[in-house]
């Protein structure tokens, strides 16, 4: 983590993320330094396990294992590929802290 972003697989076991895109709100849960979270929100309904690829701008080019905004968070499930809105804010929590983002307007 810094001012500008997350890297996921760098966060603590456990930690919890909630990210707001332009059009939804996702819940994601740190399984383990691969790349593998617990997801809810947005296009996943239920909760589900997936892998966190990294962000994008629109184009082929991947930030891998980083969310930032004003980047589009891609998750694979199987031989599925989701990619979500534009990210806006996001915020950490542990067990007993949290941090958002300050990534201003």
């Amino acid at each position: 983590m810094n001012d500008s972003g997350i890297y996921v697989s760098r966060q603590p076991q456990g930690t919890k993320i909630s990210v707001k895109t332009k059009n939804s709100i996702y819940e994601l849960q740190v399984l383990d330094s691969d790349g593998s979270v617990r997801i809810c929100g947005g296009i996943f309904e239920i909760p589900e396990i997936v892998h966190f690829n990294g962000c994008t701008f629109g184009g082929t080019m991947l930030k891998i294992d980083w969310i930032g905004k004003g980047m589009y968070m891609e998750f694979v499930t199987g031989d599925r590929r989701y990619t979500t809105s534009m990210v806006r804010e996001a915020t950490l929590y542990g067990r007993d802290w949290a941090y958002t983002m300050e990534w201003g307007s």
